[in-house]
């Protein structure tokens, strides 16, 4: 019986060739941490780590900084920070800092200004997700709405009883 479940198994999973790769600080990863990882149209893969956020294109990495608001680089990164990719196929990327946007046309991040200007020095955004055309910016005391049309942002309370935030992606 076992040899025949052992049979059905490598029959039904053996049709794909499945290769993983292991790639290190020694192939241009910026850190052996990395605390999260999404890949977006084009087929390239970003990563947060601990020294900062990397493209690979499938040969090379290339490493991108954040900037803060008095231009100073921001070069260490935590657990809390992240990457959504929107309806847009816009890689956003939020942290202890603010929150940031891939501009394809600069090959660069740029600060979402609303948001880090009118929230600034207050608890950091810790997801981001979307509704409705709308950003949700979550953080540990509110949400914070941003409509892309006309540019505004909208506080939305929560109750403090809720413990957690969690999304699932498709």
């Amino acid at each position: 019986m076992l040899l025949a479940i052992f049979s059905y198994v490598t029959v039904s999973y053996g049709q794909k060739n499945v290769v993983f790769s292991n790639l290190t600080v020694k192939d241009g990863l910026s850190s052996h941490i990395v605390y999260t990882i999404e890949s977006d149209k084009d087929d390239m893969t970003w990563s947060i780590s601990a020294s900062g956020i990397d493209r690979f294109d499938g040969k090379n990495f290339k490493h991108y900084n954040l900037t803060r608001q008095d231009k100073s680089i921001i070069n260490t990164f935590t657990i809390n920070s992240g990457f959504f990719k929107d309806s847009k196929d816009v890689i956003w990327v939020y942290n202890k800092y603010g929150v940031y946007f891939y501009n394809n046309e600069l090959d660069r991040f740029d600060a979402l200004e609303y948001y880090n200007n009118e929230f600034k020095g207050e608890k950091p955004c810790i997801n981001i997700n979307e509704t409705d055309g709308k950003l949700l910016f979550f953080t540990w005391g509110s949400i914070v709405t941003w409509n892309r049309k006309n540019k505004k942002t909208e506080r939305l309370p929560i109750d403090f009883s809720t413990n957690a935030v969690c999304t699932y992606s498709s």
